[in-house]
C-alpha cells in the first residue's frame, strides 16, 4: 500500500498568533493565543516536557479572541517547555516557552 499522504490543505497556516506573555494572573509565562479566523477556530492545545509528560486542553476561539493559558490551572508553563498547537485542516504550530 502506499503511503498516505497528507492533503496539501494541512499545510494551510493555522490563522492564530500565539506568543509568550507576561501573565496577567499567576506567574512566570502564560502562552496568548490569538484568532484571526473569520469564523470559530477549534484548537488543541498540547503542554509538554520530558519530566512531567503532557497535558492537552481542547479550545474553541471566535473570530478576534485572545486566549491566555499557562500560567494558571493544571499546567504552569516553565521555561522549555514545548507547546504545539493543531487544528483540523492547518499546519501545526510549535513554540517552546522561553
Amino acid at each position: 500500500a502506499a503511503p498516505m499522504v497528507k492533503p496539501a490543505a494541512a499545510s494551510k497556516q493555522m490563522p492564530l498568533n500565539a506568543s509568550f506573555q507576561k501573565p496577567t494572573v499567576g506567574d512566570g509565562t502564560a502562552l496568548v493565543i490569538q484568532s484571526t479566523a473569520d469564523s470559530e477556530l477549534a484548537v488543541t492545545v498540547t503542554f509538554s516536557n520530558p519530566t512531567s509528560g503532557s497535558k492537552t486542553y481542547n479550545v474553541s476561539l471566535e473570530p478576534g479572541a485572545i486566549k491566555e493559558m499557562g500560567s494558571l490551572g493544571a499546567w504552569v508553563l516553565a521555561p522549555g517547555d514545548q507547546v504545539e498547537i493543531q487544528s483540523s485542516g492547518y499546519a501545526p504550530i510549535v513554540k517552546t516557552v522561553p
